[in-house]
């Protein structure tokens, strides 16, 4: 059996720099899978981007994720899973820090969970276990963002988001909502306007 994913309630009691009001993060996780998955309940359970990575559909050294049998390398540069098009690095820095303050538990589930099989994997089997399977990968992107964001909007050199106040984070300004989803698509530093991706 899969390990057991937190509650949503803890999931919530993970602490972020942000300035997002509580009540908007379901919003923001809804119009962050429309724009990554077209928000389809469906949609990044039974696919992959397989044309994702820097420049895109075309980008040089993509073309191999998109074969019948791409190799790991290709798979973890270039395909992005799940209903929030999360990338391996990505589920991979949600992981790595070391989770001894009292608001990371829920973050620990994520130890030892495989990218490719929890999010990459299409859903099979009958219909109920679809949707279970389905459920499952939204829940445990959720954590994933949630983890990814704690780490980012408070470590790093990218930690003062545009917001006009400071959270738990004495070191820089609190991200907004629109910070969250910017750096969600761009990186850590993708939510400073100021932050030229194509670099």
């Amino acid at each position: 059996a899969p390990p057991v994913l937190p509650a949503p309630i803890a999931i919530a009691g993970i602490q972020i720099n942000s300035c997002c009001p509580l009540a908007c993060m379901d919003c923001l996780f809804q119009a962050i899978r429309l724009k990554e998955s077209g928000g389809n309940a469906r949609n990044g359970c039974d696919a992959i981007n397989r044309d994702d990575g820097p420049g895109g559909a075309n980008s040089k050294g993509c073309s191999g994720a998109r074969g019948a049998d791409p190799s790991k390398a290709d798979k973890r540069k270039c395909w992005a899973c799940g209903p929030y098009q999360i990338k391996y690095e990505y589920f991979r820095a949600a992981q790595e820090p070391a989770w001894n303050q009292p608001d990371a538990g829920p973050c620990r589930s994520l130890r030892g969970l495989n990218w490719e099989n929890e999010l990459c994997k299409p859903c099979t089997g009958t219909e109920a276990e679809k949707v279970a399977c389905c459920t499952r990968k939204e829940s445990l992107s959720r954590l994933v963002m949630m983890c990814w964001w704690r780490r980012f909007t408070r470590n790093g050199g990218c930690q003062d988001g545009q917001g006009p106040c400071r959270t738990v984070n004495s070191q820089g300004n609190c991200f907004t909502c629109e910070d969250l989803a910017r750096s969600h698509n761009r990186g850590p530093c993708g939510h400073d306007p100021n932050w030229d991706d194509r670099k």
